[in-house]
This record gives structure tokens, C-alpha cells and sequence, in this order.
């Protein structure tokens, strides 16, 4: 905010002294502004010279409309880049605005073939767009500039503009079926409608509850399409054509079984298909087309009860299937794919069935927590080095396959509300596990000894774990026979907690940790 402040003084004094009257006005200005140099620099040589009073007045005037020096200059910074930039610029500015970096940066790779990381970083150099935890944001005058820009290609006419995201514009392009050749990109989410009858919070209509009725034929004449998202609404059909140019295709609870006959996915690179209302079909022919497939999603899709057969599906690098509840069995195929990268099941209870051994040789993350029904951690075939966090909270494994030493990156390990009644005699073993926090919930009924025996069959097959730093092991059902094992065990822990178990003493060995 300093800074900001300093820009806005010099811009208007050229000065760093400015009389204490306008403090307020200052800080107003840089509040509106939203800190962005652009728009600070036009309020400034603006505003040079001028009263307290005038400050106000001009104010007032920016809070209501787009002051026209903002946009102009706006206008030269947008002019200024490149022809690509511009693009990436306008996708964001209409389409993308709140969305995490890295989701952007993979719909964006899709969209234009080619990795678009040093466009984005040259939006945030020219202070365009900024980058807020991870998530993108940019200035509302920015924004709306960018959508002006699109707007002005086509004033009357939403089907002949490149990008789509107001609802009102899409819904009417698909009723009315006034697609072109000129969309490139449709982004819709019905925002919450209020009901007829006053301001009641509690007549806000769903916007899942919106439907779109069409004939299903709206994107017969896009023919330029690469990226078509819809976030949510209802539509009174299926489609009856999908433009072989797509890209990105994410279409929550997407109206029907199969995508139409004609459709050739091949270009397709991410698929979403979150909160899908149907049984999956088996996708040996359709997976032969999707030869260039990253990304796989079918979400929170109650209605899934198995995944098929994916060998076929040799390019996908990130397959999600979390929080399906009827979701029972995953085919053995998922375990053997090359390329992936990210493996989401977690929150899926009635899980009972998944592939008995893995080797994903670029796997980096595996979610299983939540599934409460899966009693066994599969085989790791051969080393996977790339995987470096575990989480198994909550699931009904009961024990770690000696494999699991596979997991040769591996060193954050968290394995809480489980089926386990003994520590796993392999973390003994495992390479780099550098934090690991085990609470067994198969203790129930079980007498104070038997995790020690586990111990002392890791102390007979491996070396001690010199890379444990921290070791939760809580309610696991200890007694004071640990503490020696331990000091062997983990000789280089530097937090050791051990709430809930069944120590009467802390005995003298204690200090061998080191």
C-alpha cells in the first residue's frame, strides 16, 4: 500500500511531501484503484494540481463509470503485447478470472497446443493480471476492458464473437441456434436467481434448476470450438453434434449416455464429466479415438459403479474419480498407465475392488482417503521414486504389502482412522519417510504387546530409519517395552508424539535419541 501511495503522490505532486488534507482522498484513490500502477498513474496526472474538493468530485465520478483516460491507457498496455498474449489476456479476462494457476495452465496448454506458462507470466509482469495464492486475479477495469474488447467484435450479434461467458448470450445462441465459426471458446455458469416475490434469501432459485431448451443441434456450425465448459444448469436434451475441434470439454451432469455418433475426439484433451448421471458405457472404441488424452474426470458421479477397461488411454495424466458413493470397482488397467501423473479416489466408501498392483512410474499424487471399504493397499510392481505424499485417512486397509518400500520418494505418510491394528512392519523399511503419523483404529479389544512384535520384526529385517524426523503414533495401543525398539528404530527423531497409549514410565533410554 506504501508503494502504491508513493506512485499516486509523485504522479500528482511530483512530490513526497503532500499536505495531510489529502490523506483521505489519497487512500480512497488507492483503494479504487485496487493498487494497479496503470490505473494509479492515469488518477494521478489526472488529478495534478487539483483541490481536496475536486479529488472528491472526480472520485465519485470514477466509482460510477470507467474514466475514459483508465481505459485508454488500459487500452496502449493491451496494444502492446503480442498477438498470443492478447489472446491468453482475453481468455482470462472473459473466461477464466478466480481460477487456480494450475487448472489454467492446463486448459490453456489444451486450448493452444502448446504450453502458455510465459504468456501468463507476462501478463503479471505488465500488471495485467496478478497472481493471489495460487489463484488468478485481475482489476475489475481490467476485466471489463478485456470484455469490451470481445464484445466490439460483434455488438448485437453473441454468435459471431470468439469467446462466450455471459449466460444470457450463451443461452440464446444455443436456443436459437446462432452459432458460427467465430466462437472459439464458451464458458457458462448460471449465477443464483432470485424468485419472483421480494428479496427473501430463501427464494434463490437454484442455478442447477435453470434449464436450457434446445433442440441439441447449436453446435453443428462451430466449427472453431476448442474449449466448451459448462458449469452447471440443465439441458432439455443431450447434444445431437460436439465439433471435432475440441480441446477442453468439462460439462457437469452432461445430458446424456454417449457423446453423438459423429463426434471424433481425437484432438480432445481434457475431459470433465463431474456429477455425470449415468453408467458408464465401456470405452474400448471411444478410448481408441481419445489418442490425445491428459486429463479424465468423473467426480462426484453417483450413479458410477465401476471403471471400465482404460488401457487404450496411454497419453492420460491425471484421472479423477472422487467421491463417487455407489463407485465399487476400479478396473486392474488403471494400475499399468505410463503417463499418470495424478490418481484421485478419495472419498469413495463403497470401494471394495482396485487394481491389486500399480506400476505408475510418473505417479506424483495418490488420494485414497475416505475409502472406507478398501481392505488392501495395492503391490508396487516396480520403484516409483515420484510419489512423495500419502495420505490413507479413514480408509479399511488393515496392513502395507512389503512392496510398499517401493515407494522410494516417498516421505510424508499419514495413515489415521484406519483398520490397522499393528504399525505396518514396512515403514521400517521405506528409504525416505520423513514424517509419519499412524493412529491404528483396530486396537479395539487388542492387548498392549502385539504392536511391539511388529517392531521387533522390522529391527530383524532392516536397518535403522535414519531420515525420520517426526513420528506421530497416538492411541496405538504402546506399552513402556516401545521406548527401546524406538531409540533403535528411529535414532534421529526430533518429534516424537505419543498420546493415548499405555506408558506407565519414561525410562532412562530415552536420551539415546540423538
Amino acid at each position: 500500500k506504501e508503494g502504491s501511495l508513493e506512485l499516486l503522490q509523485w504522479k500528482a505532486f511530483k512530490t513526497d511531501i503532500v499536505n495531510p488534507r489529502y490523506k483521505n482522498v489519497l487512500t480512497r484513490a488507492v483503494t479504487y484503484a485496487s493498487r494497479l500502477p496503470l490505473a494509479l498513474e492515469v488518477i494521478g496526472s489526472h488529478l495534478c494540481g487539483k483541490k481536496v474538493e475536486e479529488w472528491e468530485s472526480a472520485l465519485n465520478k470514477f466509482e460510477r463509470h470507467l474514466d475514459d483516460k483508465i481505459h485508454e491507457i488500459l487500452q496502449v498496455s493491451f496494444d502492446a503485447l503480442g498477438k498470443e498474449e492478447q489472446s491468453v489476456f482475453l481468455d482470462i479476462a472473459c473466461c477464466f478470472k478466480g481460477y487456480e494457476l494450475e487448472e489454467l495452465a492446463y486448459i490453456l496448454q489444451a486450448h493452444y497446443g502448446s504450453c502458455m506458462k510465459y504468456h501468463i507470466g507476462m501478463l503479471v509482469e505488465k500488471s495485467l493480471i496478478k497472481i493471489d495464492k495460487f489463484r488468478i486475479t485481475l482489476h475489475d477495469l481490467i476485466e471489463d476492458m478485456g470484455k469490451d474488447i470481445c464484445r466490439e467484435q460483434s455488438s448485437k450479434v453473441p454468435g459471431k464473437r470468439s469467446r462466450l461467458w455471459f449466460y444470457k448470450d450463451i443461452v440464446k445462441v444455443l436456443e436459437d441456434n446462432q452459432g458460427t465459426s467465430a466462437i472459439e471458446i464458451i464458458h457458462l455458469e448460471f449465477p443464483l436467481f432470485r424468485k419472483e416475490g421480494g428479496e427473501d434469501p430463501s427464494k434463490k432459485e437454484k442455478n442447477d434448476d435453470v434449464e436450457v431448451k434446445w433442440d441439441g443441434t447449436a453446435f453443428k456450425e462451430m466449427k472453431n470450438l476448442k474449449t466448451l465448459i459448462i458449469k452447471n444448469g440443465r439441458f432439455s436434451r443431450g447434444p445431437k453434434y460436439l465439433p471435432n475441434s475440441l480441446r477442453v470439454l468439462e460439462w457437469r451432469r452432461y445430458p446424456s449416455r454417449y457423446f453423438p455418433s459423429n463426434f471424433n475426439p481425437e484432438k480432445l484433451s481434457i475431459l470433465k464429466l463431474p456429477d455425470y448421471l449415468y453408467m458408464l458405457p465401456k470405452l474400448d472404441s471411444l478410448s481408441k479415438m481419445l489418442i490425445s488424452l491428459k486429463v479424465l474426470n468423473f467426480d462426484y458421479s453417483n450413479s458410477l459403479k465401476e471403471i471400465p477397461d482404460v488401457s487404450n488411454l496411454e497419453t492420460l495424466e491425471e484421472f479423477s474419480f472422487e467421491g463417487c458413493s455407489n463407485l465399487v470397482s476400479v478396473h486392474s488397467s488403471v494400475g499399468f498407465l505410463p503417463k499418470l501423473k495424478i490418481l484421485n479416489a478419495e472419498n469413495c466408501p463403497q470401494l471394495r475392488s482396485f487394481p491389486p498392483v500399480i506400476n505408475l512410474p510418473s505417479l506424483k499424487t495418490l488420494g485414497l482417503s475416505g475409502c472406507s471399504s478398501l481392505e488392501k493397499f495395492p503391490e508396487i510392481q516396480e520403484e516409483m521414486k515420484n510419489l512423495e505424499e500419502l495420505d490413507l485417512f479413514g480408509t479399511g486397509i488393515k496392513d502395507l504389502p512389503c512392496s510398499f518400500c517401493n515407494l522410494s520418494g516417498l516421505w510424508l505418510l499419514y495413515l489415521e482412522e484406519n483398520e490397522m491394528y499393528r504399525i505396518p512392519s514396512v515403514i521400517g523399511m521405506m528409504p525416505s519417510l520423513f514424517i509419519c503419523k499412524i493412529e491404528l483404529g483396530g486396537n479395539k479389544g487388542r492387548v498392549s504387546g502385539e504392536q511391539e512384535e511388529g517392531f521387533h520384526g522390522i529391527l530383524t529385517h532392516s536397518l535403522p530409519s535414519s531420515h525420520m524426523q517426526s513420528l506421530f503414533l497416538t492411541n496405538c495401543n504402546l506399552s513402556d517395552d516401545f521406548f527401546p525398539l524406538a531409540v533403535a528404530w528411529f535414532p534421529n527423531v526430533i518429534s516424537l508424539v505419543l498420546g493415548g497409549n499405555n506408558f506407565t514410565i519414561l525410562p532412562e533410554c530415552i536420551q539415546q535419541f540423538r
